[in-house]
């Protein structure tokens, strides 16, 4: 997935955007140098490299993705790896001039040029309501109607030489069975008037039901490939606009038939891996989309000749143990094993706290990408004041890990299938194809000035020529905005030292509080403020990752002076020097001068190694990455509250406050609030410690307030962000103000009522304040419905599937789901859908995290099928035992009240209370417990505490 993380992208749609005088802003190749770097080595635009997009489909018949710079077709392979549509063809019978096949019938197959090599020849059907109903694109042949059966006819074909003039990169085997599809595109039952067409590798065939429409666009252009072994013909619909848009940023010529109008390397190849099923929520990636397209797309590389190839992959979901996850572990080995090529990977549009990174993008041997737009974009797409370049706030964050790598661009208007109605998208996902582009120029001008570079090379020529940004740390931009002229000053010092022969990596090991074993590639210190004082040291262990192929003796010889350097004064080093020797690690001790870190905040700092005995142009060999958060911490002498004041953002900017909850909190109230009259056009963020966003305070010209009581204020340390709108006019200013309450509530959960002969039913609980002065409390509270919860173990199967009912007085259902790390990192994507009795889907969502909450409204009473789809990384894994934890939590349309009770609170007594209900306790269905909760407000309308109600 996914446009949330997964994919997190926004649609808007852009009007009489192409004028006259064409401005590059749609598409931004000038911020990070591509514009310049082919202005200066035209030869070198992209040619010769094929550019891989793992998406959701790529449409070859849009404008921009017709060829390459130099005229040759751009998109040379398509393949679908997710099972989307899949028609399986049976032999049929044969007549004097037609072919049959239950009520389909195909006349002319003895008229066709092609025979077939066995006398057999499949038919198959594209049935549009069954494969396109929960599809973008319902209507494929665009002629109003939703239901057609559009046969297919394939065979393997007697003569393989008629293919010898064949467009494709790779040539069919003559010797092996080749095998033709004819589409009776105009359903008029013949199909010699039909184009014979071949797996897309061979002659780059597709089609889109426009021959027989005069002047009628199709919605979007498709291709197939016949899998023999199963039987079925694999159709590639790009009924997604994700994969299209990012195809043409990064390799898009002449977009929209405009001449300049290009993506960042327009003399690329591209080639389609489609991971995402479409009819899925964002697009999810279906069991072994993702591993399979890695795979094939090496195995395809080599077949058609390339020396180099780019992978660029805009999809994943959120990480819960950055680094961990199955398709990391995958993807590290992938890359070691395969230096000729490099893999760059959105960071996720999670962000902006810290800690939000995506999975899979903390991969050290890949790059990923967090997003920023220029000025010139941000005013010319979303009609924005600000004059400086801006990190997106959306952009996912490291902190306890060092990515993002780098930046760029994130947002472009670009191609786009027929039937998408805007063509302007922003998020990781689009700086991600900029990066990829950029990798495509550099192997490009690689190959034209004939030295040699590898995929480690090229990632550390981008990585350490970047720019720093002003007015954000490493923790926002990595090593900061991608600079391709620079990268290419530094590719060509590590060709000429042949590093390629070397090394392609460092690993490092120190302290690192985010995980459970407390160590990590980076160091991370979020800990109630603790970090070692300035007398201590922290060690750190780095050691050289060689490259698959080298022999022992250059092992052996492999010697690296590196000269250190940290880029914040807080931050010192024991050492200015270390040497790496052969295979023996090298070490060296970090500390912090608490003198210089006096504010509460985050400080991100890095320390660079050098080459000291090589050549390095002033560029570094290797980051490390410091990340230390000195909480804010309630006033514990009277009031518990936190008060910032007079605080001024500039036009999108951020400021990360981190609270500190104090031990016995019942409730925090957070409000961000206007200064009097001053400007105030802004949106607040809470992060909870596990880097959970629970809320999102849209854009207000008013006050944002936020209340957290019982089980969700989770205890640690929260990141409120203040963040001033991006399309303000004004700078915004504002105050924040942070009050805790500290109530003692048992038990925290009711779960008995109290009946008497005659009375209401009644609940009852204890309270007992910790504050320092009288409080007078409105209680208040509601049955809401009820739930049940199941542990659930499943093997073997796609998909968990489970039939619900609805009854009458139900509003909505919210499924809750839960499942372990172990279980989550199993998984590329977890989609979610709930169907009707048609199968059609009514809800398609999906899993960000290892615990969501998801809401399905019924259109009405009645029977509905709940489906959790996972993408395990191999079918291996989807035949071993899964679990997950699901809750379903039923909503009345009316919820009982109970009644309401002022009460007034003194301080260190305990007090009890009894709430009762206005009506008699519902009856629920068996296996069933009510829920509800009660309230604690004080008179000024704060949330003081929560209490959960869960009766069986």
């Amino acid at each position: 997935m996914k446009y949330v993380l997964t994919l997190l992208v926004a649609f808007f749609f852009i009007s009489n955007i192409y004028a006259n005088d064409l401005e590059l802003s749609f598409l931004d190749t000038k911020t990070i140098g591509a514009l310049e770097f082919i202005k200066n080595n035209p030869d070198a635009d992209g040619r010769g490299v094929l550019v891989y997009i793992l998406d959701s489909g790529v449409d070859p018949s849009v404008r921009g993705l017709l060829v390459t710079a130099d005229g040759k077709t751009k998109v040379i392979e398509m393949q679908d790896f997710t099972g989307q549509v899949e028609i399986e063809m049976n032999e049929a019978k044969q007549e004097a001039d037609a072919l049959t096949y239950k009520d389909f019938r195909l006349v002319g197959y003895k008229n066709l040029d092609l025979k077939s090599k066995d006398g057999k020849y499949l038919i198959g059907i594209i049935d549009e309501e069954k494969l396109y109903k929960n599809s973008a694109v319902k209507d494929i042949n665009n002629n109003g109607r939703n239901d057609d059966k559009i046969p297919v006819l394939v065979f393997k074909i007697s003569d393989a030489g008629k293919l010898k003039d064949a467009k494709g990169y790779v040539k069919p085997d003559e010797s092996k069975d080749i095998w033709v599809y004819y589409v009776d595109e105009d359903l008029n039952g013949r199909i010699d008037d039909d184009k014979a067409r071949f797996d897309y590798k061979y002659n780059m065939d597709y089609f889109d039901f426009t021959k027989y429409e005069s002047g009628k666009k199709s919605p979007m252009a498709m291709s197939a490939n016949f899998c023999p072994q199963r039987n079925l013909l694999i159709i590639n619909t790009n009924d997604n606009a994700h994969g299209t848009h990012c195809a043409g940023i990064a390799a898009g010529y002449q977009i929209n038939g405009q001449a300049g109008y290009n993506g960042i390397a327009p003399g690329a190849f591209i080639g389609s891996l489609k991971i995402g099923n479409d009819v899925l929520s964002g697009g999810a990636t279906t069991t072994e989309s993702m591993k399979k397209a890695y795979e094939y797309g090496v195995k395809y590389m080599k077949e058609a000749g390339f020396k180099y190839a780019v992978f660029s992959m805009s999809y994943g979901i959120g990480s819960e143990t950055p680094g961990n996850s199955d398709m990391e572990i995958f993807l590290e080995d992938f890359a070691r094993k395969h230096p000729e090529i490099i893999i760059v990977k959105s960071m996720g549009n999670s962000g902006p706290g810290i800690n939000t990174v995506g999975n899979p993008s903390t991969v050290n041997s890949t790059l990923a990408v967090g997003a920023m737009i220029a000025p010139s974009t941000l005013q010319d797409l979303y009609g924005s004041q600000r004059k400086e370049n801006w990190i997106t706030a959306f952009s996912s964050r490291g902190g306890c890990v060092s990515q993002p790598d780098v930046v760029a661009p994130g947002a472009a208007a670009s191609t786009v299938p027929e039937y998408t109605k805007g063509d302007a998208f922003w998020g990781t996902s689009m700086s991600t194809p900029e990066v990829a582009g950029a990798c495509a120029l550099l192997f490009s001008a690689a190959l034209k000035n004939n030295i040699t570079v590898d995929g480690f090379m090229l990632r550390k020529a981008i990585k350490y020529s970047a720019t720093k940004m002003n007015g954000y740390t490493s923790v926002d931009y990595g090593n900061g905005l991608v600079d391709i002229n620079k990268a290419w000053e530094y590719l060509k010092i590590l060709s000429k030292r042949e590093e390629y022969k070397k090394l392609i990596n460092y690993e490092i090991t120190t302290a690192n509080t985010f995980f459970e074993d407390n160590k990590g590639s980076s160091a991370y210190w979020n800990v109630g403020g603790y970090f070692p004082s300035s007398n201590e040291k922290q060690s750190v262990s780095i050691k050289a990752v060689f490259p698959k192929d080298i022999t022992d003796k250059e092992k052996s010889e492999f010697y690296r002076i590196l000269t250190l350097k940290s880029d914040a004064d807080w931050l010192k080093i024991d050492k200015s020097k270390i040497y790496l020797k052969s295979d023996v690690g090298a070490g060296f001790n970090i500390s912090f001068d608490k003198s210089k870190m006096t504010q509460e905040a985050m400080y991100s700092a890095r320390v660079f190694g050098f080459t000291d005995n090589e050549e390095n142009g002033g560029f570094a060999d290797f980051d490390f990455q410091v990340t230390i958060i000195i909480p804010h911490k309630a006033s514990t002498n009277q009031d518990s509250k936190i008060i910032i004041k007079d605080k001024k953002l500039n036009i999108g900017d951020i400021h990360r406050y981190f609270i500190e909850i104090p031990i016995n909190a019942s409730a925090m109230n957070v409000s961000l609030l206007p200064i009097g009259s001053q400007t105030f056009d802004m949106a607040l963020n809470a992060f909870d410690p596990l880097a959970n966003r629970p809320f999102f305070g849209g854009r207000s010209n008013k006050s944002i307030n936020y209340k957290v009581a019982g089980e969700d204020l989770v205890q640690g340390i929260w990141e409120l962000i203040p963040y001033a709108f991006y399309q303000s006019s004004v700078q915004s200013n504002y105050n924040l103000n942070v009050k805790f309450y500290n109530f003692l509530i048992e038990p925290k959960t009711i779960n008995t009522i109290d009946y008497a002969v005659g009375e209401k039913p009644q609940l009852n609980f204890r309270l007992f304040s910790s504050e320092i002065t009288a409080l007078k409390l409105n209680l208040t509270g509601t049955i809401q419905g009820y739930f049940k919860k199941s542990s659930i173990t499943q093997s073997g199967k796609v998909s968990y599937k489970k039939k619900i009912k609805i009854a009458d007085d139900i509003k909505s259902i919210v499924f809750e789901v839960e499942m372990p790390n172990s279980e989550f990192n199993k998984m590329t994507d977890i989609a979610v859908n709930v169907y009707d009795e048609n199968g059609k889907s009514l809800m398609s969502d999906g899993m960000s995290r290892k615990k969501e909450k998801l809401t399905f409204t019924p259109p009405s009473a009645g029977e509905y099928e709940f489906e959790i789809y996972p993408g395990f990384i191999s079918k291996e894994v989807m035949d071993k035992d899964w679990t997950f934890d699901l809750t379903e939590k039923y909503y009345y349309k009316q919820p009982i009240a109970i009644n309401n009770k002022a009460l007034e609170i003194f301080p260190q007594k305990w007090y009890d209370v009894n709430l009762e209900l206005n009506t008699a306790f519902p009856i629920v269905p068996n296996d069933f417990e009510t829920f509800g909760e009660i309230y604690l407000n004080n008179e000024n309308g704060d949330l003081v505490g929560k209490m959960e109600i869960l009766f069986p």
